[in-house]
């Protein structure tokens, strides 16, 4: 059995992760482009390593030892290749 093949250590509900950035575009998260969700993947991202997420909201961030491995870390985007 691979690490690939075990139950995930925590689970998140992506809705609920992404609703306030989607209602800072006002742009409705069931018909968001992939351009813009990749962007708001970006911004949350850069959200977390760069300042201190409430623990409330983000338990599994801190329970998971992710924020003490990203704090103070960048968010780098590869370019698109053109088809």
């Amino acid at each position: 059995m691979s690490s690939f093949d075990r139950d995930p250590d925590y689970e998140i509900r992506e809705n609920d992760l992404f609703k306030r950035y989607f209602e800072k575009t006002g742009a409705p998260q069931e018909k968001a482009s992939e351009h813009q969700i990749e962007s708001l993947v970006r911004l949350w991202l850069q959200h977390l390593v760069q300042s201190e997420p409430s623990r409330d909201d983000y338990k599994w961030f801190y329970d998971s030892g992710l924020y003490e491995t990203t704090k103070n870390g960048s968010v780098v985007m590869e370019a698109p290749i053109a088809a």
